[in-house]
């Protein structure tokens, strides 16, 4: 039997007995990936709130983002990896893979906990946001006091600091 890419329910114990619905990409680097964030034309608005972050935003078929809850029973269901792929306006892909990867749970605002050993072609960018909590435009958790680094790009994101402002001390 072929594994087929495309939507699917999903069950994870721990998160819910009812499944949730997921985007599962049997294809890329092999298969076995279930789809947690696609961005793809801007047709979803993702400068949201912290309740919509948490419980997902968009649709599997589409633009969406799985949900904060649901990340972290995935990533805290065995050992996981994280595999970004990027393609920019040419159709040029680049990708940077995690060989492990984790959250924390809302009481720890999603803290990205764990990053393994980075490889691919697109660069470690996601390493200096590694123990940063998840901000939103109504939670600013980031660690730079007093801008709000999710209004500032306006998306929720582990944010290390807003690398566009200049911050005196």
């Amino acid at each position: 039997m072929s594994r087929r890419s495309g939507v699917y329910l999903l069950q994870l114990p721990g998160y819910s007995v009812a499944p949730f619905i997921a985007s599962c990409d049997e294809h890329t680097q092999g298969g076995g990936w279930t789809v947690v964030l696609r961005r793809q034309d801007g047709s979803v608005d993702f400068y949201l709130y912290w309740q919509d972050f948490k419980h997902g935003i968009g649709n599997a078929h589409g633009e969406f983002f799985i949900g904060l809850d649901k990340l972290h029973a995935l990533t805290n269901n065995g050992d996981q990896e994280l595999l970004v792929i990027m393609e920019n306006s040419e159709g040029v892909h680049k990708y940077a893979k995690y060989d492990y990867f984790a959250i924390g749970d809302e009481m720890s605002n999603y803290k990205l906990t764990t990053l393994g050993m980075y490889s691919g072609d697109a660069g470690d960018s996601l390493r200096r946001h590694e123990g940063m909590s998840f901000s939103t435009r109504d939670r600013d958790v980031d660690a730079l006091p007093g801008d709000n680094c999710a209004v500032a790009y306006t998306g929720g994101w582990w944010y290390e600091k807003c690398h566009n402002r200049q911050v005196y001390y």
